[in-house]
């Protein structure tokens, strides 16, 4: 079975900071096989500082969705590696501060292999700032059959890696995937 690899999604204070990223070790029974990064930005492709704007990213041929995460104009990067570049959900300044908000990252076409999990990579968290966390797995892009939600039953309240595991009768292939991050 193969895994799908959100491989760091930065949170900071409430703020979802997502930066998918290509290598990872994992058992020998499961191997990376799609990832999403933000290393091509900083163009002006997909430049956003609001967070209600939707854009695609396609990451070697594959593309993803991203809606109602800001990217600061491409100026947030990881202190890190400032090759890769940040973006965050959760409204928390200004006129909008403390609205709520559903950010989602969904795959522009069904992947074609079983995925066992999607990893996540979180860094300065709170779970106060959280209504839920959820993977959808369909058979449809529009997320209306054959639909299985998984709820991050524990939203994590520090840095590390989070782990959604795909129920094994769902493992099937051909399948959209969608995170959701609410916000309170």
């Amino acid at each position: 079975m193969k895994q799908n690899l959100f491989n760091k999604l930065w949170l900071r204070v409430g703020m979802i900071v997502a930066i998918m990223t290509t290598a990872l070790t994992v058992s020998a029974a499961e191997e990376v096989y799609k990832t999403l990064t933000f290393c091509n930005a900083g163009t002006d492709i997909n430049k956003t500082s609001s967070y209600t704007a939707s854009w695609t990213e396609t990451v070697g041929g594959f593309g993803w969705t991203i809606s109602n995460f800001n990217n600061n104009n491409w100026g947030w990067t990881d202190g890190g590696n400032p090759a890769l570049y940040l973006v965050k959900c959760g409204r928390k300044k200004g006129k909008s501060a403390n609205t709520p908000s559903v950010a989602t990252i969904v795959t522009n076409a069904a992947i074609d292999e079983a995925i066992t999990k999607v990893e996540v990579t979180l860094t300065a968290i709170s779970s106060n700032d959280y209504n839920s966390i959820k993977l959808y797995v369909a058979s449809d892009n529009e997320f209306t059959e054959n639909v299985t939600t998984i709820n991050v039953s524990s939203i994590p309240s520090s840095a590390g890696k989070m782990t959604i595991t795909v129920p094994e009768a769902n493992r099937t292939a051909n399948r959209y995937y969608k995170i959701e991050f609410d916000t309170k």
